[in-house]
């Protein structure tokens, strides 16, 4: 059966886009082997300036977007609910004068997918991880380098593609394809399945998507129980191989983040005749695998 093509259209530093990650597991636990989820990059900020105050805009520029970068963190921290991903916004530094967009994250995506495309998701979370929880000045491309070790992208390759005019080209084709289908807003998304196609923007949940489903598809698909077995568990932690507490609770279906935590407790630290093995981070808020 054709798969359901989701395309959102994003930037790496949305938290918005950050705290919708535990729907997209749902989905994916719920309609096994039928999402496939996709990335376009829409450049959120171009120029930080467009989003400071007047009173930011006259200080000088190191001040100026010292405040606006407090502020950010506030609207981030604001989101949490979203989704329940926590956001740790303590030393939040993403912008300063020297790094005043965030168009360096969204080229840096498109270099992995010319680098390494099965590595490139995986990427654009550790990306955004980096940037929402631990605070990282991700606009910096010393930054974006030790985000691709972390993942396994070779860091020769990811600057090749940065820096040869093959990311920009990617960017700017995102961006035309966003702009031609009217969206001005992100998080926006496309649902698509079999030449149909239904167009939204806004911060869909969970039930928004299963409804959109259903009907692209005609009633064809339908979402089921999801697989709790530690086969699956395991597979899931080695699609993902750092994830919220929150997105293993959703994928599985489990009433509590405790649950969430018990489910995996097998597999923590490498437990007996686990293929996989993991850790808790960050408080026990992320699980990370450890190859």
């Amino acid at each position: 059966m054709s798969k359901v093509i989701i395309i959102a259209f994003t930037d790496p530093m949305m938290g918005l886009s950050f705290e919708s990650e535990p729907i997209f597991r749902k989905l994916e636990t719920h309609y096994p082997g039928k999402i496939d989820l996709r990335y376009r990059m829409m450049g959120l900020v171009p120029d930080v300036s467009q989003f400071m105050t007047k009173k930011e805009r006259a200080l000088e520029a190191a001040e100026g977007i010292s405040r606006y970068n407090k502020r950010l963190a506030g609207i981030y921290l604001d989101e949490e609910d979203i989704g329940g991903i926590p956001m740790h916004m303590k030393d939040f530094r993403l912008f300063d004068p020297s790094h005043r967009s965030s168009w360096p994250l969204d080229l840096a995506y498109k270099a992995a997918q010319k680098a390494t495309p099965e590595l490139a998701d995986r990427f654009l979370y550790r990306l955004r991880y980096a940037t929402i929880v631990e605070t990282r000045p991700t606009t910096h491309e010393e930054e974006i380098l030790r985000v691709a070790d972390q993942v396994g992208i070779d860091r020769d390759s990811l600057l090749q593609y940065l820096h040869d005019g093959t990311a920009e080209k990617a960017f700017a084709y995102d961006r035309q394809v966003g702009d031609s289908l009217g969206i001005h807003e992100l998080p926006a998304y496309v649902v698509r399945h079999k030449g149909f196609a239904m167009v939204g923007s806004s911060v869909f949940d969970y039930q928004t998507f299963v409804g959109l489903i259903d009907q692209i598809s005609s009633g064809t698909l339908r979402p089921q129980a999801p697989d709790r077995s530690k086969g699956a568990v395991c597979t899931f932690l080695e699609s993902h191989p750092l994830v919220s507490v929150v997105e293993i609770r959703e994928a599985f279906d489990l009433g509590s983040d405790e649950e969430a935590r018990d489910l995996i407790r097998p597999l923590l630290e490498g437990g007996h005749g686990s293929r996989v093995r993991a850790k808790l981070i960050q408080d026990g808020s992320f699980v990370e695998w450890q190859r």
